[in-house]
């Protein structure tokens, strides 16, 4: 039997009830009751309260919410979970106070006596009536309450979260934050069919894709963030063909924050949130089907293992298998990531999953430009031997485990301990374009029998507590961490052979041709190691419920060194290391005069290593950087429409971008400037249409070089892009179940390198979505057609900084599913 759980209150005393005896009161009680004395309803008419509840787990806000009204709010325990509050701060009655905590979940609540209210799904049918002050039906988003059943987590059905762990590594609302924040929930993610990673954050402004046909970079705020994602808030470096179905969210934060996580770029960092396991049963099955071939079958499957729920579990799948519109091109991917949760108590749960992934794939180093302009060739043509490849595709077998608990002392201090290991090894065969001759002539390189072996250990221990002194609120952090990253690659050829690998006609490229690879002459071999240790604390300060002073820092030591053997084998070199340690600071400001609007400045620094090879085999010196940013941010729409708009300049050093002389090696540029205006905005403007979008002015040049690039534009930034889609959900009585999306992406001209001998034109993609879902048979089934490129405009995302490694964008492309969840 379900127990009701009773939030205990200082004057109060903690019981439970079975759940029965609930529903028979509530069946019994009256459905519209006048205020007066006698109502229940009185109790949350009282007189104003002050209230101060950030967005939380829904559970915890509740046990704020009585300790600061002294209201006992009675619910079933799985009834609240995976759902979160809406931020409260200001003077209510209760009754409002509780209402405006509950605008996001779906939930209705009713006062059934002096000091005690009840909380239910909507399908109870919980209604209070009467005057203002009453809480009649609470009011909530259409997506919230049609065809959602089987959805009821906050991430899953709204647009805007309220607030992000990644930027504080504590539960500090966006809107309390003093930095630039974009989240990218897992509805946004359903709605656009969402396969890929750099898919979801084509929704974040100020972000651009720097990648090839597999391998996964970007470019935040014009800078590169080095093929380092992190997940759960621990760096995975140099993943490609990131999954997304077990992604809850993609947190990015802009600009530098090493202080917190140590080794990353200025441009800010990608925090892939995955999800966890729920009290509630529940199980998802997709099919989709699209152009060129493709299939892609996804699992999700969640719930208690014991039945007290201290034991829960959740499994998610997937399988896919595609063809390109590039001739050759084709794929195949397997990911399974299993992982429990045990809650044996209140105060402590751990957190533990592993990942599996599998892929097959061939290399597609895109098209060309020679002396300034891309040369016009058709969308499928592939500038290499795909026929050769067919039988040795490159492969990538990943492993990962990890683990995260957390240990509550009291409601004020927690100890979190995160950690993870990855394994990958990848099989490389790759033809490489190098330049090209003449207008018609590639010169190819191979890169044949690579082995990477990339291994990762990564740990940190963070306290973080609460309390005053005087009339300041303090909220602190202090934390260690350890990362350790080794990359070894066996003997294998780099660059040109002639007489094993011809030049190439562009306009006739070879499809056939018995090429000898096993004979191509060993040459390159390779090695690096980062090792890495930080000490970092953070005092967030509250001074009369208005104003928010962050300060923190971080001490780091790093040993890393990177060498190249020619053709010896690993053990038959050693890699020289470079120590070195720093201290970065981190400060900002905020300033909330109302509850929907705040203003914010922050002075942030990072220090990075540099992972790029130079052709000399000796280590780069570390990347460190300096941003100033100033920023507002609103929340309109009863707080449904989260907006920031933000002004930046960050200035990094010993920057790298690939060497033009040989794409494989690196260059350190020296210094780069990127100055800009961002605009973003995500939420429901009203209960039928919910809107994600943005828009970025990034002027990223580079201010001082040695190679005669000074003043010029860093490759694949544009000045001007922008983004938005919006959904259209019908309202039950009209077209129940139905929803129609569309967007539109943007982004100017950006140079092609960091010569800016070529430019990639600017271009604009229109998208659109249809769903339709229905309940059948004890379970949801919803259907789902989205279409990619609607007017087949002929683009280019980005380059890999060559004129013969340019990457075109998708064509007019369908994607089709079908989903069953019960």
């Amino acid at each position: 039997m379900k127990t009701i759980k009773s939030l205990k209150s200082p004057e109060g005393n903690f019981f439970t009830r079975n759940s029965l005896v609930l529903a028979i009161a509530m069946a019994i009680s009256i459905p519209a009751t006048p205020v007066n004395a006698a109502s229940p309803a009185q109790a949350g008419a009282a007189n104003a309260v002050p209230f101060d509840i950030p967005a939380q787990n829904l559970s915890s806000a509740l046990a704020a919410y009585n300790a600061q009204s002294h209201v006992q709010v009675q619910f079933d325990s799985g009834l609240v979970q995976g759902l979160r509050s809406t931020p409260l701060k200001g003077s209510y009655t209760p009754a409002q106070a509780l209402q405006h905590l509950l605008t996001a979940t779906g939930l209705q609540s009713r006062f059934t006596g002096a000091g005690t209210a009840t909380l239910a799904g909507k399908s109870a049918g919980v209604a209070a009536a009467g005057g203002a002050d009453t809480l009649g039906t609470v009011t909530v988003s259409a997506a919230a309450t049609a065809g959602n059943t089987f959805d009821a987590p906050e991430d899953r059905i709204h647009y805007a979260l309220p607030d992000a762990s990644t930027a504080m590594k504590t539960d500090t609302p966006i809107m309390e934050t003093p930095a630039s924040i974009q989240v990218v929930p897992r509805a946004v993610m359903d709605d656009q069919q969402v396969i890929s990673v750099e898919d979801a954050l084509k929704n974040v402004a100020g972000v651009q894709m720097d990648t090839g046909s597999f391998y996964v970079n970007t470019l935040i705020r014009g800078f590169d963030v080095n093929s380092g994602t992190y997940r759960n808030g621990l760096l995975d470096q140099n993943i490609a063909n990131l999954e997304t179905a077990n992604l809850s969210s993609i947190e990015v934060v802009k600009g530098a924050m090493s202080t917190l996580y140590g080794r990353m770029n200025a441009g800010g960092m990608i925090d892939l949130i995955t999800k966890r396991p729920e009290e509630q049963a529940r199980y998802s099955l997709q099919q989709q089907f699209g152009s060129y071939s493709l299939y892609r079958t996804t699992l999700d499957a969640t719930g208690p293992i014991l039945e007290d729920k201290s034991l829960l579990y959740r499994l998610n799948f997937a399988y896919k298998a595609n063809n390109s519109f590039r001739d050759y091109v084709n794929a195949d991917h397997i990911f399974v990531n299993p992982s429990i949760t045990w809650k044996p108590t209140d105060s402590f749960d751990l957190n533990a999953n592993m990942e599996y992934q599998h892929d097959n794939w061939i290399f597609d180093s895109g098209l060309v430009a020679y002396k300034g302009a891309i040369i016009k060739l058709p969308l499928s043509s592939y500038l290499g031997d795909g026929t050769a490849l067919q039988s040795q595709p490159n492969v990538q077998d990943r492993k990962l485990a990890a683990y995260d608990w957390n240990y509550r002392f009291n409601d004020d201090w927690k100890l979190t301990n995160r950690f993870m290991y990855s394994n990958v090894i990848q099989q490389n065969n790759i033809f490489n374009g190098l330049s090209m001759l003449n207008a018609n002539t590639l010169q190819m390189g191979l890169g044949y029998g690579n082995t990477y072996y990339l291994t990762t250990y990564t740990t940190n221990l963070d306290l973080t507590g609460k309390f005053d002194t005087g009339f300041i609120n303090h909220s602190v952090l202090l934390g260690f961490d350890y990362y350790y990253y080794t990359n070894n690659q066996t003997p294998a050829h780099q660059g040109p052979v002639p007489s094993i690998l011809p030049n190439v006609n562009i306009y006739a490229p070879y499809q056939t041709n018995p090429l000898n690879l096993a004979a191509a002459p060993v040459n390159y071999s390779y090695q690096l190691v980062n090792k890495w240790d930080g000490l970092y604390f953070q005092d967030q300060m509250k001074l009369w419920d208005q104003l928010h002073i962050l300060f923190g820092g971080r001490w780091d030591w790093a040993d890393y060194g990177s060498a190249s053997g020619g053709g010896k084998p690993l053990s038959a070199f050693s890699v020289p290391t470079v120590h070195t340690n720093a201290f970065k600071p981190r400060a900002g400001i905020l300033y909330q005069p109302w509850d929907w609007g705040s203003a914010y400045f922050n002075y942030t620094e990072s220090f990075g290593l540099n992972n790029g090879i130079s052709i000399t085999g000796q280590p780069f010196a570390p990347q460190t950087a300096v941003q100033y940013e100033f920023g507002v941010k609103t929340e309109f729409f009863d707080k449904r429409l989260l907006t920031t708009l933000a002004l930046y300049s960050i200035t990094q050093n010993n920057l790298l971008q690939p060497n033009p002389a040989n794409s494989a090696f690196s260059i350190a540029i020296g210094q780069a400037r990127s100055k800009g205006l961002e605009l973003q905005t995500q939420g429901q403007v009203t209960k039928n249409i919910s809107l994600i979008g943005g828009y970025s002015y990034d002027a990223a040049k580079i201010i001082q070089a040695t190679d005669g690039t000074q003043g010029n534009m860093l490759p694949n930034v544009p000045l001007n892009s922008g983004n938005l889609w919006t959904k259209y959900a019908f309202d039950d009585d009209v077209l129940p179940g139905v929803s129609l999306g569309t967007g539109v992406y943007l982004a100017g001209p950006r140079a092609g390198d960091t010569l800016n001998s070529f430019q990639l034109p600017g271009y604009a993609r229109w998208d659109a979505s249809a769903t339709y879902s229905f309940e059948q048979f004890g379970g949801k089934i919803t259907t789902q057609l989205n279409v990619y490129n609607i007017l087949n405009q002929m683009y280019y995302t980005n380059t890999q900084n060559s004129a013969v490694h340019i990457v075109p964008g998708i064509p007019l492309t369908l994607l089709g599913s079908v989903k069953v969840e019960f």
